[in-house]
């Protein structure tokens, strides 16, 4: 159950890595996750998945996936939230 008074130490441990496909085609993925030193059984997860492709010179279109886990969220909250989203950048 959630503590509102509960205090947490914790650790973050996590990866980024970036995959260039082509000169236009690029992965970027996100790793991250932060257990409480005391209690590793409490802990959040964080996964980032990008995906960019320039449509013309200034445009890129991109997808996005974002993944956040948390062991003991607050209450009648989720333990899982999954968003994926798309979006157009514009370079000035």
């Amino acid at each position: 159950p959630y503590l509102p008074d509960h205090d947490i130490v914790s650790a973050r441990v996590g990866e980024n890595l970036v995959w260039k496909i082509t000169d236009k085609f690029v992965v970027t993925e996100r790793l991250q996750f932060t257990p409480n030193v005391e209690d590793v059984g409490e802990f959040r997860a964080r996964f980032e998945l990008s995906i960019s492709y320039p449509l013309l010179k200034r445009v890129t279109l991109n997808l996005n996936l974002f993944d956040e886990y948390e062991s003991r969220p607050a209450t009648f909250v989720e333990n899982n939230q999954l968003q994926v989203q798309s979006t157009v950048g514009i370079s000035f």
